[in-house]
């Protein structure tokens, strides 16, 4: 070994200095977001901010996406935030209502350094008011007629309820104690019971428990008639109290029954009803009334029905309607299909305020598509003959069952399981903004509607259970078919009434929601609309 290059290298060793140490950058700060609720149906969206790794917290702000929503006024530990409706104003016209948010927080340290939480989502549906019951348990009833609201009278909420002793008709008030109540009902009440409207000259109403029968209330809840059926089917009530009922029972006495609300009186009557009734019975109870009805009978062996309306005179059951040998004429002759099962689909009509027409859905023969055709019920042969028409819709993607008129019977809503449409009732043309179905979230499908007082109209969809019963998962909201979906709510798994949605409107026009056991008071749908503003077609 050179043994001079050595003391060199030792003498350069020790004239260098030691290398330069960079100490590690401090540990971003850690934020933490949590919402009291994912699927929010109240005043605000509430949660809490929590923050470590700060000496000190410069500031904290939400944000919706990466966009600043608010400050959060940090007061360390797990702080609380409240967001009212107001937070949100500038996104309800991109998200709708319910808004879908993304929501984060943000921190910024006094030394600058900053930290993003993960993002949570939230639905929020703002609303005026959510009554809870005090004891924690259901405030109204499952189902149920929404009651009053006029200048400022209470709201009450009629429906079928459970007692320990058996079911019973109860009226609620808004914090749920019941200000009506029966329980020697002539046969029991279920989800399946309809109530009618309640006559504005005997203030009476009717209920329909299907298979069971019919009875008459007083406002006091108090039983005025009855009558007793397993095969009852329909019922139709007209705006003095009357009521026509449909009993199928089979080859031995299918029939149709009028009776009047308080007393028998010898304006009743039952008259033989051959076939199935496919549409609700339209009652004028004016001078000289008349009962409107059509009986669906199809041939054995065929796929071919006959639609056949009948105009009976209200107070003696004739038929006034004679046209062939003294019978009424077919009004419409169909190739009908045939489900699943190989059982004929049935479309549901409606007829007009005065019997004038007969409204109806056909549907093709292979359960691809739909047309409405509005018929005239004075003449026959609808089908082939273009002069017995009013009018014929547009043709329509899947099956369309049913009719259901609203806005004064100045608009029809066509409903199948996965969109419903609107037509003019007049035209025949359709309403919708952009021609576009209201239709379910998803693999949701249709399960119920409620015709609104006005022009709105509100669709309850739910999952597809099969056989089962489904309930309301989701509510879909116009306030005018023109200007096509206002707002969209989701609660609950839709699988029980107690994990689903309800919905009654009262005589002030307010919409009152159950949401499992609470009662929901939205805002009014002008608030919606105000906040939201046009509705945007993707």
């Amino acid at each position: 070994m050179n043994r001079s290059a050595g003391v060199l290298l030792a003498v350069l060793a020790t004239a260098c200095p030691d290398p330069m140490v960079v100490p590690p950058p401090p540990n971003p700060p850690q934020v933490f977001l949590t919402v009291t609720e994912s699927n929010v149906i109240g005043d605000a969206v509430r949660g809490k901010v929590n923050v470590s790794g700060c000496k000190k917290v410069a500031q904290v702000q939400l944000l919706q996406g990466d966009s600043f929503l608010a400050d959060v006024n940090y007061t360390g530990g797990a702080t609380d935030f409240s967001l009212p409706p107001g937070t949100f104003s500038a996104l309800y016209s991109r998200l709708g209502i319910a808004a879908s948010l993304t929501l984060k927080a943000k921190v910024l340290c006094d030394d600058a350094r900053t930290n993003t939480s993960q993002p949570v989502g939230v639905k929020f549906f703002p609303i005026e008011r959510r009554f809870t019951a005090m004891n924690g348990g259901q405030l109204v009833t499952d189902n149920f007629i929404a009651e009053g609201g006029i200048g400022g009278t209470p709201n009450t909420f009629l429906g079928c309820g459970l007692t320990n002793t058996g079911t019973a008709l109860i009226r609620v008030n808004t914090a749920g104690d019941a200000v009506a109540f029966n329980d020697q009902l002539p046969f029991d009440c279920s989800l399946a019971t309809q109530i009618s409207d309640r006559s504005t000259v005997t203030g009476t109403r009717w209920v329909l428990e299907p298979d069971q029968g019919v009875f008459a209330i007083n406002s006091a809840l108090q039983i005025q008639r009855i009558f007793r059926s397993p095969k009852t089917k329909r019922m139709g009530v007209g705006p003095k109290g009357s009521a026509v009922i449909w009993v199928d029972e089979g080859g031995t006495r299918n029939r149709i029954i009028k009776m009047d609300p308080v007393a028998v009186s010898t304006n009743e009557w039952e008259r033989e009803f051959i076939g199935i009734m496919n549409s609700t019975p339209v009652i004028d109870d004016g001078a000289g009334g008349a009962v409107w009805v059509t009986r669906w009978v199809f041939d054995i062996g065929t796929k071919i029905a006959d639609i056949v309306p009948y105009k009976y005179n209200l107070n003696t059951g004739q038929i006034l309607n004679g046209i062939v040998n003294g019978l009424p004429a077919v009004l419409y002759r169909q190739q009908y299909p045939v489900n699943s099962a190989s059982q004929p689909i049935m479309p549901e009509g409606v007829f007009s305020a005065d019997g004038a027409f007969f409204t109806l859905p056909v549907i093709s023969l292979d359960a691809q598509t739909t047309t409405v055709v509005s018929c005239s019920t004075t003449t026959g042969g609808c089908e082939t003959d273009a002069t017995a028409r009013r009018w014929t819709s547009t043709q329509f993607p899947g099956i369309l069952r049913a009719i259901v008129p609203f806005s004064q019977g100045n608009i029809y809503a066509i409903i199948g399981p996965f969109s419903v449409y609107f037509l003019s009732s007049q035209l025949g043309t359709v309403q919708n903004l952009g021609d576009r179905p209201l239709q379910p979230t998803g693999s949701l499908v249709v399960v119920g509607v409620q015709p609104g007082l006005g022009t709105d109209f509100y669709v309850l969809t739910g999952p597809d259970l099969g056989a089962n019963p489904s309930f309301a998962q989701e509510i879909i909201a116009t306030e005018a078919p023109g200007s096509g979906e206002l707002w969209r709510m989701e609660f609950g798994s839709g699988e029980a009434s107690s994990a689903a949605m309800y919905m009654g409107i009262d005589d002030a026009q307010q919409v009152w929601i159950r949401a499992g056991t609470d009662l929901i008071k939205p805002l009014s749908n002008f608030d919606y609309r105000m906040a939201r503003g046009p509705t945007v077609l993707p």
